[in-house]
């Protein structure tokens, strides 16, 4: 990183920003993956889904808007000095960085005009508010109760079931923003992208899952199902 070193330049003790535009990270994940696993004991199953997403980054340009407004952790430290790693040089009338690879001695104080400008979310650097998006989440856990059959001898019923279903229960990230889920754009091909997007959302469900016998019901197919769920949403 390039610090100015030129006392005369508004910049002077701060880093500099690069001129051209390239990539500053990929949004796509490097693999992912799914696990469920289901135990069944007289009648009673147990069931979760465990998915995961490993590498691809995130802008979170929420914290990038919250820096600007000094409404974010990054912003703590408003006030006090620093000095910003990296070698001294500065931008020569031609536009190219003139640097003799000296170590930065310039103390700097992270000040308002900073943190509105590359220190925040508006200015002309992101990378600051890229960051790793990889998550391990508890997609969906249920619990179902099957009706033994022998109960259902004398009835119009093949079986019976009743589930109770949680969905994106648990989460494990190291991402700081709602939800490394998220997308500022919905499902199109602009990825990676938070700025004050809604989370994924939880939801809990009872579900009653019906088999109805043909002979007892003069239905023509075998059997018919007959599913009915309920569910209950909340916000993360």
């Amino acid at each position: 990183m390039i610090i100015d070193d030129d006392p005369a330049s508004g910049n002077y003790g701060y880093p500099i920003a690069s001129s051209q535009v390239g990539i500053i990270g990929k949004t796509l994940p490097d693999w992912t993956g799914g696990l469920t696993n289901t135990l069944s004991y007289k009648g009673i199953t147990l069931s979760a889904t465990l998915y995961t997403k490993q590498g691809g980054e995130i802008w979170n340009g929420t914290k990038g808007a919250l820096t600007f407004f000094g409404r974010s952790k990054l912003t703590e430290n408003r006030g006090e000095n620093t000095v910003f790693e990296g070698v001294a040089g500065h931008v020569d009338q031609d536009g190219n960085i003139i640097t003799t690879g000296a170590t930065n001695s310039t103390e700097v104080a992270l000040d308002q005009a900073w943190y509105q400008g590359n220190g925040g979310g508006f200015g002309s650097v992101s990378k600051p508010f890229m960051e790793d998006g990889s998550f391990i989440k508890l997609r969906e856990l249920s619990l179902t109760y099957s009706l033994n059959t022998k109960w259902l001898k004398k009835t119009i019923f093949q079986s019976v079931d009743i589930s109770f279903i949680g969905r994106n229960l648990w989460l494990k990230t190291d991402y700081t923003g709602v939800d490394p889920e998220t997308s500022l754009t919905g499902a199109s091909n602009s990825q990676g992208m938070d700025y004050f997007n809604m989370p994924s959302t939880k939801s809990y469900g009872v579900k009653l899952n019906v088999n109805l016998d043909r002979k007892s019901t003069r239905l023509n197919s075998s059997h018919t199902v007959i599913s009915y769920a309920v569910f209950c949403l909340k916000k993360k």
